[in-house]
């Protein structure tokens, strides 16, 4: 009888769902304690706001960036009121840390797992920057649209990222055995 239980103790604890929701809630935490970090943050936003700063160059809409402590900030200059502040929010690293951790925790080999990081990385910082741009665009039009699409819109969309990524990139792995 204490066999049988200690197989069913373990049986449970090596159960696929169990060990994908342990692994990647570890991932997720230990990624949301390092991008938490003054340094990481400042990384992050720096980056977002040079590749902001060409985007807006390359569609040659007049902006004037400044500093304000950690925090990037870009005045469009073209008779708007726009004040567009680059956070840690608008750098797509919450998002992408929850996918990397969903990718993480989905139980397939290493070797399988690299190139799902690496795309995920990349469609995330792409759908950012289109994200930013676009809300600069529309910003430059109408505020109150701005504000739509920042809260809703823009963070619905990163949910169906998210999901859709995981589930393509699942089917995508186990079509290729």
């Amino acid at each position: 009888m204490k066999k049988n239980r200690r197989f069913l103790q373990l049986k449970w604890w090596s159960h696929p769902v169990f060990r994908f929701i342990i692994l990647s809630g570890i991932t997720l935490l230990a990624l949301v304690v390092i991008t938490s970090l003054s340094k990481v943050e400042s990384f992050f936003i720096q980056t977002t706001s040079f590749i902001l700063s060409k985007i807006l160059s390359l569609l040659q809409i007049p902006y004037k960036p400044s500093l304000l402590d950690s925090q990037f900030s870009f005045q469009i200059l073209d008779g708007t009121k726009l004040n567009f502040l680059i956070v840690p929010d608008c750098t797509g690293i919450y998002p992408l840390s929850i996918l990397i951790s969903f990718l993480v925790g989905y139980p397939v080999a290493w070797n399988r797992k690299w190139m799902g990081l690496l795309i995920a990385v990349i469609a995330t910082g792409v759908v950012n920057f289109i994200r930013l741009t676009l809300l600069v665009v529309i910003g430059r039009h109408s505020l109150p649209a701005f504000h739509l699409w920042h809260t809703l819109i823009w963070q619905s969309s990163f949910v169906l990222l998210i999901a859709g990524f995981y589930f393509g990139w699942t089917q995508w792995i186990n079509k290729k055995g």
